[in-house]
Order: C-alpha cells, then sequence, then structure tokens
C-alpha cells in the first residue's frame, strides 16, 4: 500500500492537473505536490423540470450497494419506532430489515433506479463515519437525490457538506435523536416540496454532468494545445 501511494503521489506531481471527487483528496494532492488541482463534484444527469405526480406521500429510498447495505440496516433498526406511517423502498442490496418495518427491496437497474426517484419523497443517505473509505466518498447519492426533487436526511461529511446545505435542500443527522426528528419535519408535504424544488434547482446550477462535461472536454482541449 505503501508503494501505491508513492506512485500516486508520483502521478499526481506529473500531471498538469489533477482533478478529485472530494476535499479529501484535493488536499491529498496538494501535499503530494501537484501544480494544479481540481475539485470535480459527482454530477448525475439534471432534468430541467421535475414531474411530482407519482409521489407517494410516505415513501423513503435508500439507494446503494452490497457494500453499503449494513449502513441502512443500522439505520432502520435504530428508527423503527420512528418509521411507523413509512414504507422504505431499498434499491441496490437485499438487506435484514427489522420485521415491524414496512420494506421493499428491488436490484438495482437504471429503470428500477429512474422509477423509485419519481415515487419516493425522502432520500436516506446514512453513513457509517467509523469506515475510513467514507471520507473518499463524493456525495452522489444526495446529488441523486437533489437532482429529482428529493429532499433528504444525510449523515455529515466533508463531501455531503460540499454539495448541500442542511436546513435548505435537506437535513444532517449525527444521531438517532435528529434522524427521528428531521422525519417527522418530513412528514409534511409542503415542507417536501419546497426543499425538495430548492434541491433541484440547486443540482441544475451545480451538479449537471452534462454542464461539467463540456467544462471538463473544453479544460482538455486547452490543455492539449497547448
Amino acid at each position: 500500500i505503501r508503494g501505491t501511494f508513492k506512485k500516486y503521489a508520483w502521478l499526481a506531481r506529473q500531471a498538469s492537473e489533477v482533478w478529485a471527487g472530494n476535499r479529501n483528496a484535493t488536499d491529498w494532492a496538494k501535499a503530494a505536490g501537484a501544480q494544479v488541482v481540481r475539485w470535480v463534484p459527482a454530477t448525475v444527469p439534471v432534468p430541467p423540470i421535475v414531474n411530482n405526480d407519482h409521489r407517494e406521500d410516505d415513501l423513503l429510498v435508500w439507494v446503494g450497494t452490497p457494500s453499503t447495505k449494513s449502513d441502512i440496516e443500522r439505520l432502520l433498526h435504530d428508527l423503527h419506532d420512528s418509521l411507523r406511517g413509512w414504507r422504505v423502498l431499498i434499491v441496490g442490496a437485499k438487506i435484514e430489515a427489522p420485521p415491524d418495518v414496512q420494506v421493499t427491496q428491488s436490484d438495482w437497474s437504471p429503470e428500477v433506479e429512474a422509477d423509485a426517484l419519481s415515487r419516493a419523497s425522502v432520500g436516506l443517505y446514512p453513513l457509517d463515519l467509523n469506515q475510513p473509505w467514507v471520507m473518499g466518498k463524493s456525495a452522489l447519492k444526495s446529488v441523486l437525490f437533489m437532482a429529482h426533487g428529493i429532499p433528504l436526511i444525510a449523515t455529515s461529511t466533508r463531501s455531503t457538506l460540499d454539495v448541500m446545505t442542511h436546513g435548505r435542500e435537506g437535513f444532517f443527522a449525527t444521531s438517532k435523536t435528529e434522524w427521528s426528528e428531521y422525519l417527522g419535519i418530513l412528514r409534511d408535504e409542503q415542507t417536501r416540496k419546497v426543499m425538495g424544488a430548492r434541491g433541484h434547482q440547486h443540482a441544475l446550477a451545480n451538479f449537471d454532468s452534462g454542464s461539467w462535461g463540456t467544462e471538463l472536454c473544453q479544460i482538455v482541449i486547452e490543455h492539449l494545445s497547448g
């Protein structure tokens, strides 16, 4: 591992630019001696208009992979009392859910994800801060939920703080009490609509893959031309 990081540091110093998906990585690249370091956030295709006609008022959604399923399992067990009246849609992993929580599980596919994001009213993005690799994540799920007009509750990390403002597009929760409190607030339909609209506009302005793709292509062209 030591040799691998030494190799990465050498590559960072040789590169015209280093593009990093989170601020921890940009700090590392700068410390390694990179000439130019650019933060490139997680991006997704952001639709210009979000259709909320199919929203289900009591539906929460988590989108992930088997490698992160323990985060949502732990959250559902911690919050089972606060989840009365909610249904939970799990996309991308098979989890062991509490028996008293209404959970529907689906394998991931583009179609399944799109359907889930069109129906859900609140996104869940729990992370285990005891896992070092969490500091390397880019807050993609935060961006994904905002892009589809879904207010979210997320664990506060450097990356999620970079892409979302607490109380504006969603909430940051660091304890069982806070998760329960914010789930209660988001039972209100008008609150969800306002926060979801803010999130969509924020994602459209800052995290649209089409806009970022154009900008990054232009940077590459300039380097090749120089």
